[in-house]
Formats: structure tokens, sequence, C-alpha cells
């Protein structure tokens, strides 16, 4: 009985942990999007991204989070993620993929959806 007292604590002090820092929570959630669509990659696969990175960009606008740091933080996690791929596909997309673009896509996301 005392056992299970202890777990049912800790669960809960896991659970006040977890909603003490939200945005940790959506961080993380960001960055499961972006690693776990690393390998299958198609215009789902980015549509999807995009969207993570839009309730990630409402929730920071919600904190009151200026619009360079959510694009600062959106361009860590990314890279933290290895996400390496334009948000956008085009026609002729090449099999390497260039860094730049990626930067562009991601500031574009964040800011049309932070103005929005």
């Amino acid at each position: 009985m005392r056992l299970s007292r202890n777990r049912f604590r800790s669960a809960n002090l896991l659970d006040l942990f977890r909603s003490a820092d939200p945005i940790l929570q959506q961080e993380q959630e960001l960055f499961a999007a972006f690693s776990s669509s690393r390998g299958d990659y198609s215009a789902d696969t980015a549509a999807r991204v995009r969207d993570r990175i839009c309730d990630f960009v409402d929730f920071a606008r919600k904190a009151l989070m200026p619009p360079e740091r959510v694009i600062v933080e959106v361009k860590r996690i990314a890279a933290a993620a290895g996400w390496n791929r334009p948000l956008f596909l085009h026609e002729r997309e090449s099999e390497k993929s260039d860094p730049e673009q990626v930067v562009q896509d991601i500031v574009s996301v964040c800011i049309d959806r932070y103005y929005s």
C-alpha cells in the first residue's frame, strides 16, 4: 500500500513539473515532429511539420514571446532535430537540401503565422 502511494506522488510531481513549463512541452513536440519526419519526406510530411511549427508559434505568441525569439527557437529546434529539408516542395527538388532555403522557409512560416 505504501509503495503505491509513493508511485502516485511521483506521478503527480512529474505532472506538476510538466505543467510548470508548458513551453518546454511545446518545444519537445516540435522536436518530435522534426525528428520523426526526417526519413519520410513528402508533401504531406512537409505540411504536418509546417502545421506543428504554426502550433508552436501560436503558443509562443500567446506566451508573449517576441517574434525574433520565436524564429530563433524554431531554427534551434530544427537544427537539434537534424531537419535539413525545405518546408515547401518545389517541382524540381535537388537531392541535396539548401541550408539557406531551409532557414528561409522556417522564417517565412514563423512570420506569416505570428502576424496572421
